[in-house]
């Protein structure tokens, strides 16, 4: 039995550290999202990055402060809002944990997470935004080429407008819910029936499968995936 008991041990923090994985590489693209974000919103053209991470939570370069991060998020694998930063002289250009920890995961990262393959510690998954990574711009129709019309992505052509009539009013597209924002809101409801089920007497184990259960879930939430049902404890 205590073969057995340990074996569940290792499994279980095996499982946990792996979620907390995916966790620290969903927040740090939030960072460098933001950092993005924030440089290229530069109000007077001069494109530079944040002194701080709290200028990301709120900007107030423009006339009205604009927020690239809800929050600063917590570090999943120290637990605190403590991170590392990546700097340019006195500026921010991206974040990294710093738990000394050695990863888990050694492959199937996106292009900007490649180097994350070797790295040796948690440190080492550096989320920074380099300008020059950025996509290019398709290059200016050379001279005398005839010019490509520009169609437009969405919404009927607008026709000819007659002298003096008002010009035509294009409605605002709806407002459209962030998916991370439905897909944390799914977590915190699978969180607390996981929790409920401590009154109907499941063990600590059976709530913590079902935790990680609920990560899986908002993982596979965030990147468009089909979810998995909630593993939720046997009932009694």
């Amino acid at each position: 039995m205590g073969a057995g008991l340990a074996a569940i041990g290792t499994w279980w923090s095996t499982v946990a550290q792996r979620d907390r994985e995916e966790e620290l590489l969903f927040t740090g693209e939030q960072f460098r999202s933001a950092i993005r974000s924030y440089y290229d919103s530069s109000p007077d053209g001069t494109k530079v990055f944040p002194r701080t991470l709290q200028d990301l939570v709120e900007d107030n370069r423009g006339l009205k402060p604009a927020h690239h991060l809800r929050q600063i998020f917590r570090d999943p694998m120290t637990g605190t809002r403590d991170w590392g930063l990546i700097r340019a002289g006195d500026r921010i250009i991206g974040v990294h944990s710093l738990h000394k920890g050695v990863p888990l995961r050694r492959a199937n990262f996106t292009r900007e997470q490649e180097e994350f393959a070797s790295a040796s510690s948690y440190r080492d998954w550096r989320f920074a935004y380099s300008p020059s990574a950025a996509p290019a711009v398709a290059p200016a129709p050379v001279s005398g080429a005839p010019a490509v019309p520009t169609v437009p992505a969405t919404g009927p052509v607008a026709g000819p407008v007659e002298p003096g009539a008002p010009p035509a009013e294009v409605p605002a597209p709806p407002p459209v819910r962030r998916r991370d924002e439905a897909c944390e809101l799914q977590r915190s409801d699978d969180l607390r029936t996981c929790a409920a089920a401590r009154e109907t007497g499941a063990t600590g184990g059976e709530i913590a499968i079902c935790t990680a259960s609920a990560s899986s879930r908002f993982f596979a939430c965030v990147r468009d995936q089909t979810i998995p049902p909630l593993r939720l404890p046997p009932s009694r």
